[in-house]
């Protein structure tokens, strides 16, 4: 088996093979956490006679502390686990577990199987770039002959100068023409006497028709809020899924509208959420007696909303993605 690094392992959650050598490390399922290129093994144990883990050798745990020790937990649903982080899949690693009957550590290695992962969960690993191909030398260039300079013509003989011809003779200048005689001014015409203006008779204004006043069209009707959906409280069904199954939001939920923003009020099924993801806004539990309860935005009604939820349920708490759809068929006004 060729290891698979956790870098290479799809952001999720995951059940999985965990194998081990041990006999007496009875391993009843697996799951496994990636996130960010880390990975964290839940291990859900058959029994409590193995109560803790060390990451080295027998010898080397019995004279460890046990606060150097990864303890098994008892889960909300009562079954027992230990979480632990690993580098790898298709990579055995080598640790100790304690029997409590025994009282004794025992030597092992376990190893979580890739191929127990779906396809997707596996991201390929990018092909390495091809080296540059050599070039071949090139031969070098013989050097190239230089022509022998050729002999210098002797100097062309000089022309004889060209004689310049004597100045022509300069032509007389021409007889000046008499002045012509300018024509007397002609006679100014009598100016044309202007007609009087032809005096019109005013033209009575007709008087202006009386129209009747337009009739008030009746206001518009308000339109409701965005959706359809006027301000108010609403319950309202909803759909949830993701995790491993065990812990859930209860349906319906109540829907608060109010200036076209949509808030949810929620509550779990356990009391094992402190906060929860919605939108890259992180929301604190209002309250966790009698399950977790918050208040969520939503974005829009019909449509899947992705959300995480921090569960404290395990040793070490850690995010899981959830997928909420409400739907809008369901609403019914409240009051």
């Amino acid at each position: 088996m060729v290891p698979i690094p956790a870098a290479r392992v799809a952001d999720g959650v995951y059940a999985a093979q965990a194998v081990s050598s041990a006999p007496a490390f009875r391993i009843e399922s697996a799951k496994l956490l990636a996130d960010g290129g880390k990975l964290l093994l839940v291990l859900t144990m058959d029994g409590t006679d193995c109560s803790l883990l060390y990451p080295g050798s027998a010898e080397a745990a019995a004279q460890a502390a046990e606060t150097d020790c990864i303890r098994l937990v008892e889960m909300a649903d009562g079954s027992h686990a230990f979480t632990l982080p690993i580098h790898a899949l298709d990579a055995p690693f080598s640790g100790a577990a304690y029997s409590v009957s025994q009282a004794k550590w025992y030597d092992g290695t376990l190893l979580v199987r890739a191929d127990s992962l779906p396809a997707s969960a596996i991201i390929e690993e990018e092909a390495p770039a091809p080296e540059p191909a050599e070039e071949a030398p090139q031969e070098a260039e013989e050097p190239v002959e230089e022509e022998a300079p050729s002999e210098e013509e002797p100097p062309a003989e000089e022309e004889p100068p060209v004689e310049e011809e004597p100045p022509t003779e300069e032509e007389p200048p021409a007889e000046e023409e008499p002045p012509v005689e300018e024509e007397p001014p002609a006679e100014e015409e009598p100016p044309v006497e202007e007609e009087p203006p032809v005096e019109e008779p005013p033209v009575e204004e007709e008087p202006p028709a009386e129209e009747p006043p337009a009739e008030e069209e009746p206001p518009a009707e308000e339109e409701p809020e965005e959706g359809g959906l006027r301000d108010g409280t609403y319950t309202i069904e909803l759909d949830f899924s993701g995790g491993t199954g065990k812990a859930r939001i209860l349906s319906p939920a109540t829907l608060t509208i109010s200036g076209g923003s949509m808030t949810a009020h929620v509550v779990w099924s356990s009391e094992n959420y402190d906060y929860m993801v919605v939108g890259g806004t992180k929301i604190t539990a209002l309250s966790t007696a009698g399950g977790s309860t918050f208040d969520i935005p939503v974005a829009a009604l019909d449509t899947p909303l992705t959300v995480m939820g921090n569960t404290t349920a395990m040793s070490v708490p850690h995010e899981i993605e959830y997928t909420i759809t409400f739907h809008s068929a369901t609403m019914k006004e409240v009051g």
